[in-house]
């Protein structure tokens, strides 16, 4: 006669089980969230590379017979390619600018001379405009690209 035992879930299990749910969650999200951040900083980072080696090379073939440099501007997170002596008296119509992504800065522009300017010479490909840029994230991932004398590009 009677058995009446009811098969289910009571309350508290699924309160439990809900939360332990939301805490893999938010472990995962966390954990995505750097690695979108950190993906930003290196692909932007290869990007500048690609930037200044395009310069570099230009002013190597002496493309147009024009000096061929990037300059970095951390006011408004950007990047640009252009073409001439310094970036003051380029010619516009070879400007190339890239804005950096939201979650990604330039911590420090560290190059000889003070500026914010690489250029590289027609020819010799090499720059007086040597030092280091640092890329950093919002989750503070940081990325170093060197310049040196000869205009030879690293990441470190």
């Amino acid at each position: 006669m009677g058995n009446t035992s009811k098969k289910g879930f009571t309350l508290l299990e699924l309160i439990i089980v809900i939360a332990v749910l939301g805490i893999v969650a938010g472990g995962a999200f966390a954990v995505f969230s750097s690695f979108i951040t950190n993906t930003y900083v290196d692909n932007t980072t290869q990007e500048i590379v690609n930037v200044l080696r395009k310069a570099n090379t230009d002013s190597i073939a002496r493309l147009y017979d024009l000096n061929w440099g990037v300059h970095f501007d951390d006011i408004t997170s950007k990047f640009t390619f252009f073409a001439g002596d310094s970036y003051d008296t380029r010619n516009m119509q070879y400007d190339e600018a890239t804005n950096l992504p939201l979650s990604v800065t330039f911590s420090q522009i560290s190059l000889n001379g003070g500026g914010k300017d690489i250029l590289f010479r027609k020819i010799a490909g090499d720059t007086t405009q040597y030092g280091s840029l640092k890329v950093r994230s919002t989750s503070g991932r940081e990325r170093i690209i060197t310049i040196n004398q000869l205009g030879q590009i690293e990441i470190n």
